[in-house]
């Protein structure tokens, strides 16, 4: 299946006057806050009020799909976190962008959604570097990395407490009922992360 029209999303949430912002993803760092009249932006990550009209949307195949809440303030963060994004750590960008808004990094919640994990992400040992070593798996001369576990690691050492952090243990590769670059190539369909407050 490829990525859903927001005409497709509106109608399985069943709602009609709600505006759904997609950015632009360039596999980058960027953060933007959005708006109901903010345009598509080049960009991984979006913040916008839950208590909005707004429904947020990012489009992923492999790569990691993030949400995160800010109770207190009723702030949502979705990023997109491939490699470069995690190597890039957007996700501390976007949790220092929920600070300037009042978040509290010990009280937020954040879900890590079905990404190609440890067992299938093969890699080169020269790429492995750009990692830490919690990440990094080594079998028969092979190398593997595991960017939640990266992900998981850099918010741990940003004093994000482990219990308010989900993750979801599918590989994306390893599952056929979700879409995989690396497995599929240019075949691959995305599965698209939707985050609003109803």
């Amino acid at each position: 299946m490829r990525r859903w029209t927001s005409k497709k999303i509106k109608a399985f949430l069943k709602l009609d006057n709600e505006t759904i912002i997609t950015p632009k993803q360039i596999h980058g760092d960027s953060v933007i806050r959005v708006s109901e009249n903010s345009s598509p932006s080049e960009c991984d990550a979006i913040i916008f009020k839950a208590n909005s009209n707004i429904i947020g949307t990012i489009n992923v195949a492999d790569c990691i799909p993030i949400c995160i809440y800010d109770f207190d303030n009723k702030n949502i963060a979705l990023v997109h976190s491939g490699w470069r994004g995690t190597h890039k750590k957007i996700i501390l960008k976007a949790i220092c962008f929920l600070e300037e808004m009042g978040a509290d990094r010990k009280t937020i919640k954040i879900f890590l959604g079905p990404s190609i994990r440890g067992c299938c992400y093969e890699v080169d040992k020269l790429f492995t570097s750009k990692f830490d070593s919690c990440s990094i798996q080594k079998h028969n001369e092979k190398y593997f990395v595991d960017l939640s576990i990266q992900v998981k690691f850099d918010l741990e050492n940003a004093f994000v407490p482990s219990t308010n952090i989900i993750i979801d243990d599918l590989c994306t590769y390893e599952d056929v009922y979700c879409h995989s670059f690396r497995r599929d190539g240019r075949n691959a369909g995305r599965m698209t992360l939707v985050a609003y407050k109803d």
